[in-house]
């Protein structure tokens, strides 16, 4: 029976694959594979060099804990766990951070570190020490190959970089794309909220959303949607990294829904069982209503929904959510709680990201001039899409809020500006 492509094989897949992890050691570096001897602090620059071509290229494995073509016996893994090892030597080296997979499995006796790194469509990734972009050619030179070694060598042509870029651009344009009309039919159904037509004053037809009840939708779509995000969908991994941003959006007593099985994802919802009252001044009574979903087709999502009690008083004021700041307040812990997982889940490299904002009138009165006595506007913003770098950057972040919250509020009639 014939080995597995080393270009399609998932590290699970090796890891019940001993013969193919004996060849990967056999054949010592080659296009799809390079051995280091290990991965200490100062190792970052050799590592996110490997790393990056594997990324710029057709993806590959890098083994650590190798010498000569044979586990090191001396090599242990790092305290603290290879993946985050693996994760701390390539951040600041590499840009953007592609997707990998790390693990480390037994040969015979001994222990090495596998890293698998997934063909990227978001390139160019740049080795930031040197700005150089780094690729694997199938031709390599004959004194290297002999000795059973291989090196990454810079691009040395504008047509390769042009490439990679045209690669980048087009996986930045496919992943907008799938934040749009029914793109993501299960991810839409589990956040309840679904596509309508809307025109405005001059008879142009837009499309909108409407959902059930107020709620705030936040959902990301990757550049890179590899085998790993597919296979994480449907996994145990998926059920537990959606329980857990389900949970992260309230602290109190909460009843969780059975996930249920679906052929592309898993969503998880979760509501509190105490109903609580808007803080400061609150008049509502409301129980939050968490959902997460995570769909293979390219996209996870988070809604904070308000289950309101009827009759429960009066709304709440925009203004003071202007002054107060608690509209960032109440979009904080989502992007935060977003950004949480996915990280943990080490779904990296760029996402574009999209909220929108549900029925929101229904929580908040939203008319200034009048007190609160008018009606919200038909059709309040989603926020547009923006692009930023695996929501690891808690600038990025902070950005995102302040971007969101001021339109919503600009859109009410409230002049909230942005500062410069």
């Amino acid at each position: 029976m014939p080995a597995p492509s080393l270009r399609l094989l998932t590290l699970g897949e090796l890891a019940q694959t001993e013969r193919v992890l004996d060849m990967l050691l056999a054949e010592n570096e080659t296009l799809f594979a390079e051995h280091k001897a290990g991965i200490e602090k100062g190792d970052g620059y050799q590592l996110a060099k490997a790393v990056g071509s594997f990324a710029n290229t057709l993806g590959g494995w890098v083994l650590v804990g190798v010498k000569d073509g044979k586990a090191d016996p001396s090599w242990e893994p790092p305290p603290g766990g290879f993946v985050d090892a693996v994760r701390q030597r390539l951040e600041g080296q590499l840009d953007p951070l592609p997707t990998f997979a790390a693990d480390v499995l037994e040969v015979g006796k001994e222990l090495i570190g596998v890293v698998r790194v997934y063909e990227s469509t978001d390139t160019p990734h740049i080795l930031l020490a040197d700005g150089s972009v780094v690729v694997r050619e199938p031709a390599q030179d004959s004194k290297l190959r002999k000795a059973g070694k291989y090196e990454a060598m810079p691009i040395r042509s504008h047509f390769e970089l042009a490439q990679l870029m045209q690669r980048g651009r087009l996986a930045e344009d496919v992943a907008i794309g799938r934040l749009g009309r029914g793109q993501l039919p299960f991810l839409e159904d589990s956040l309840r909220f679904r596509w309508t037509q809307a025109a405005n004053r001059h008879r142009e037809v837009f499309d909108t959303v409407t959902g059930e009840g107020p709620a705030l939708v936040l959902r990301a779509v990757p550049f890179n949607l590899s085998a790993r995000w597919r296979e994480w969908a449907v996994s145990n991994a998926g059920v537990e990294a959606m329980t857990g941003l389900a949970k992260s959006l309230s602290d109190g007593d909460l009843e969780t829904d059975a996930p249920a099985p679906h052929p592309t994802g898993v969503a998880v919802t979760v509501r509190e069982r105490k109903r609580w009252k808007w803080i400061p001044n609150g008049h509502r009574s409301f129980l939050r209503v968490g959902t997460a979903a995570v769909d293979g087709g390219g996209g996870i999502g988070l809604r904070l929904g308000f289950d309101i009690q009827v009759d429960s008083g009066g709304l709440y004021d925009w203004r003071q959510l202007a002054d107060d700041g608690e509209l960032q307040a109440l979009l904080a812990p989502l992007v935060e709680a977003m950004a949480g997982t996915l990280a943990s889940s080490e779904q990296l490299g760029r996402f574009a990201v999209h909220l929108l904002w549900l029925q929101m009138g229904e929580l908040f009165r939203i008319d200034p001039e009048n007190a609160g006595e008018g009606s919200p506007p038909p059709y309040l913003p989603g926020g547009g899409s923006m692009t930023i770098d695996g929501l690891d950057d808690g600038g990025e972040r902070d950005e995102l809020v302040e971007q969101w919250s001021g339109e919503l509020l600009r859109a009410s009639g409230i002049p909230v500006w942005r500062g410069p």
